[in-house]
Formats: C-alpha cells, sequence, structure tokens
C-alpha cells in the first residue's frame, strides 16, 4: 500500500532541498521546478478518487499548486506553468467552480500549443469539449478537432475514438449539420473499429439516421442493412425498435414494401409488452399495416389494421383509430376477406350493396363517430365523422356500377 506520509515528507525535504541547490545556481529552471513537482503531484494525488473532500483540502492543494504555477511564470518554463494549469482545473472542477476550471484549461492548452507541446494539451481540450458541449456544441466541435489535431501521430487510438465520438454529438446538436453528420460519424465508426463494437455500429446507425434525414434513403438503407444484424450490441429493445422503424421508413421509400413491413412488425413486437410505449406501439403497428397494404399482404394488413386502432382507442386518440378503421373497411372492400363468406364458408352476395362486408365495416365506423359526436362534437371528431361519410359514399357507386355490369 505504501506509506503516503513518508512520500510526502520524502517530497518535501526534495523540494528544500532544490530551493537551497537553486539558490547556489546548481540548478537550471526546469530541473529546479521538475524537483519541485512531486509534492503538489502526491497533494492531488491525495484527493484523487474521493468523492466529497473537504473543502478546506481542496483549497490548501489549489493553494499550494498556484505558488507552483507563480514560479513556473516567474522563471518561464511553460511547459510546467501548463501542466499547474491543468492540476487547477482538475481541483476546481471538484470544488464546483466550473468557469475557474474552464479558464485553466484554455490557458493549459494555450500554454501547450505555444511551447511547442501540443500533444500534451490533448487531454485539456478533451476536458474542455466535453464541458462545453451542451452550452455551445459548436464550440466543442471545434475543441475536440483541435485535440485530434494536436494529438497528431502521438494520439492513442481510443483516445482519438473518444475525440470523434465527441464530435459526433456535437455535430448532432446543430441544426442542418445532417451531411457534415454523415462524414463524422462513418470516420468515429471506423476509429473506433477494433476497440469497440458497439461505438463502431452506434457511429454507423447515427450515419444511417443522417442519410434518412436528408432524403438519401438508398445510402441510409445500406448503412442500416450492413449494422442491422448487431443492431441488439448498441441499444436496449426500445432504441432497436426505434432504429428498425427508421430502417424500415427507408425501406418503404424505396418501395421494399415487405422488407419494411418485416421491420416494422419486429420493431411492434419489441415494444408490446411494455406499458410505457403504447403510442409507439400503435405507431409501430399502423407503419406495419400500411406496408403490408403496398406488399399486398392483406390478411396480414387487416390484422395490423385493427391492432392499431384498438391500441389508438385505448390511448383514447380518435383520429388514428377511425383512420385505421377505415383502411380495414377499403381493404375488405377492394380485397375481399373471409368476413366476406358465411359460416360455412359460401359466398354471401347480398342485394342491398350496403349491407356488403366493406359498406358494413365502415357504417360501424360511422356509427362509432356518430356516437362519440354527440358527446364531444369537437373539430377533429366532426372533419373524420365528415371523412367517413364521404367514403361511405365512394364505395356505394362502385357497389351499384357493378351491379348494373
Amino acid at each position: 500500500m505504501g506509506d503516503p506520509a513518508g512520500a510526502g515528507e520524502l517530497a518535501r525535504a526534495v523540494s528544500a532541498d532544490a530551493d537551497d541547490a537553486y539558490a547556489a545556481g546548481k540548478l537550471t529552471p526546469d530541473d529546479y521546478l521538475t524537483a519541485r513537482r512531486a509534492v503538489p503531484t502526491i497533494a492531488m494525488g491525495a484527493l484523487a478518487g474521493r468523492e466529497d473532500p473537504p473543502r478546506s483540502e481542496v483549497e490548501a492543494v489549489i493553494v499550494l499548486l498556484e505558488a507552483e504555477h507563480t514560479l513556473a511564470l516567474k522563471h518561464d518554463v511553460p511547459l510546467r506553468a501548463a501542466a499547474y494549469e491543468d492540476m487547477l482545473a482538475r481541483v476546481r472542477f471538484q470544488l464546483g467552480d466550473q468557469e475557474g476550471a474552464r479558464a485553466h484549461l484554455v490557458a493549459a492548452a494555450t500554454r501547450f500549443a505555444g511551447a511547442g507541446a501540443g500533444w500534451h494539451a490533448v487531454d485539456a481540450l478533451h476536458m474542455l469539449a466535453g464541458v462545453t458541449l451542451d452550452e455551445n456544441p459548436k464550440e466543442a466541435e471545434e475543441l475536440a478537432g483541435r485535440a485530434i489535431e494536436h494529438g497528431g501521430a502521438l494520439l492513442a487510438p481510443d483516445r482519438a475514438a473518444q475525440l470523434s465520438s465527441l464530435i459526433v454529438d456535437a455535430i448532432s446538436r446543430q441544426p442542418e449539420r445532417e451531411l457534415d453528420l454523415v462524414g463524422a460519424a462513418l470516420a468515429a465508426a471506423a476509429r473506433w473499429q477494433g476497440i469497440s463494437e458497439p461505438d463502431t455500429l452506434h457511429n454507423t446507425f447515427t450515419a444511417a439516421r443522417a442519410y434518412h434525414a436528408l432524403d438519401r434513403p438508398a445510402e441510409a438503407a445500406a448503412l442500416f442493412e450492413e449494422a442491422m444484424p448487431k443492431v441488439e450490441i448498441p441499444y436496449a429493445p426500445p432504441m432497436v425498435a426505434m432504429t428498425r422503424a427508421q430502417f424500415g421508413e427507408c425501406l418503404r421509400e424505396l418501395g421494399r414494401h415487405r422488407d419494411a413491413a418485416e421491420q416494422f412488425v419486429e420493431a411492434a413486437r419489441l415494444v408490446q409488452d411494455d406499458p410505457d410505449s403504447t403510442r409507439t406501439h400503435a405507431e409501430l403497428a399502423w407503419s406495419a399495416a400500411l406496408a403490408l397494404e403496398y406488399a399486398e399482404e392483406t390478411p396480414q394488413a387487416l390484422a395490423a389494421y385493427r391492432r392499431a386502432a384498438e391500441l389508438w382507442g385505448d390511448l383514447g386518440e380518435v383520429v388514428p383509430r377511425v383512420r385505421c378503421l377505415r383502411s380495414t373497411a377499403w381493404l375488405i372492400h377492394w380485397e375481399g376477406t373471409p368476413d366476406d363468406s358465411s359460416e360455412n364458408g359460401d359466398p354471401i352476395d347480398p342485394i342491398d350493396p350496403m349491407e356488403r362486408p366493406g359498406p358494413v365495416a365502415m357504417r360501424a365506423v360511422l356509427a362509432e363517430l356518430e356516437s362519440l359526436a354527440e358527446q364531444d362534437a369537437s373539430e377533429e371528431v366532426m372533419a373524420e365523422l365528415t371523412a367517413t361519410r364521404e367514403q361511405l359514399e365512394y364505395m356505394i357507386p362502385d357497389d351499384e356500377e357493378d351491379d348494373d355490369d
């Protein structure tokens, strides 16, 4: 475990000897300050890992660091002065002095770069980018970029990857930067390759989402398709569901309706047992129904529309519920379903067109809305009531024309 007290006593003795040696002209300023660094380093170590050290101890360390920083400035040793700026920033963060810490980080990065040792500025710039991210993402992006630039070939691969992810986060918080986000996310994914598979995948998905936002579904779908087999690695089920839904939207835009339906159905399955995700479940069921309809999978589409309508009803959402039910009625009307047969399976062809399955289903929607309008004649309810009446009227002439034929 070592002897912290003994180490501190020895460090103070070495520091005192350095004072005497420097006064006698036996040490250069750089050697002198190097000999003195053990005392502040040990003091910093005593604070490390402690969540809430006494304020008096933290302030004592700040006094010690400021004294060493002053000596470094006095003797014109910029690298040592920059190192103490960096240490002061960390201690001031521990004290809760955010602004003071930031000022020290800026000074540390500036002094390191000015001394021709930009690679030493990486830590300060990284910390500064992190604490700047929420209030000024553009500045955080620039700081992280400078850190990568200063680090150059000396930058450890994992640090370069971390900084790249910070840049991705910063760009994602800025409006109309989707194209830049694609490039940054793909660069971050490449840097994480071989270091962290979750981060590689997450950044690949981020680039896919950015392409989707740019209305470039082909590029988005290609990236989604590449990473989707391992989507459970970086994400929990709710995020997996959202990612599958986004992939489904791209596939739908490309006209790959059956593939899109598979993504929506799987996404809906992932959230179906989560009571906090009923709205998401309803939206996914509706999206699945639309995709299945376009894929001409009528029985599955009917089931999905009915499930979505049920979920919207549980949420008290009138408009999406009745629209799902109207879609169900039209599918029954256009395609024919098992509902279009008697109990023994014989086709039913009633003389009255209004008694055919499609109009019957649409009249049920109309009756539900009329009953609701008696209690709540809101603008949206009345609009859906009008739309349902019009759609019912559209169904009947079609039937009557068929009868005339």
